[in-house]
């Protein structure tokens, strides 16, 4: 199937970090855990290498497997059966980001087509990864770094309550069958939010990048953020259009 090549090369890059994340954050016990996302990024980079030819079987292939992999440490990290810095929420969120691209691949049934549907869908995909990106950042910064925290929790609080909101909308959406006016008001609410976290994480990524930030974190991580978010302004506006 014909997809454009900068729309392929994104998700490849999303889920070959996903790779590179699951692996720093394994534990020295995690031996076949680290082999297998090891040798997952390395499928994933091949596939970056000629995004253009990148044959679509071949990227459903590997993001179904990645799945299998992420799921399987989903269900150990809540059994406790797994050595792992990463929580069971930044996995789910894993999974669903590459449940996004096999839909995208044709290889998940479509979403319907009308605005409203694309929209809710779009909400629930991205805000609680926007939720998820101000946690993690939350837990690499040093307890000395007072007012990023502060920051970052409460674009946490707030993505969780959009989360909230979009989930109740798309109940009342399921029932009407139809879309309503205070539906098409999350967009400018998500884009205000979601510029403004934008700037945060520029922020944080300069500040990642020449070490004036205590942390634990890593340049990858912010950079990984930035294109998320940045694609899913993208998608908003899309739909304004």
């Amino acid at each position: 199937m014909a997809l454009d090549v900068v729309d392929i090369n994104f998700w490849l890059g999303i889920l070959r970090d996903h790779t590179i994340f699951i692996y720093d954050s394994l534990g020295p016990s995690e031996k076949e855990a680290a082999r297998r996302a090891e040798s997952l990024r390395y499928v994933f980079e091949n596939l970056m290498k000629n995004p253009g030819g990148a044959a679509a079987g071949d990227a459903a292939r590997a993001t179904r497997e990645l799945i299998m992999f992420k799921t399987d440490l989903l269900a150990r990290c809540l059994h406790c059966q797994v050595v792992i810095h990463l929580n069971p929420s930044d996995l789910n969120v894993m999974i669903n980001e590459a449940l996004e691209f096999l839909r995208i691949l044709g290889e998940l049934p479509p979403l319907p087509q009308d605005r409203a549907a694309r929209l809710l869908h779009l909400m629930r995909l991205w805000i609680p990864d926007a939720a998820t990106h101000s946690a993690m950042l939350y837990r690499v910064l040093d307890p000395d770094e007072h007012k990023l925290l502060q920051e970052l929790q409460n674009y946490e609080w707030n993505f969780n309550l959009m989360f909230l909101k979009t989930i109740l909308k798309t109940q009342m959406y399921e029932k009407l069958a139809t879309d309503f006016p205070s539906l098409y008001e999350m967009i400018p609410e998500a884009r205000q939010s979601v510029e403004s976290h934008i700037a945060l994480l520029n922020a944080m990524a300069r500040r990642l990048e020449s070490c004036t930030v205590e942390n634990t974190g890593s340049l990858l991580m912010a950079d990984h953020m930035l294109r998320e978010e940045r694609y899913f302004l993208n998608q908003l506006t899309q739909l304004i259009a």
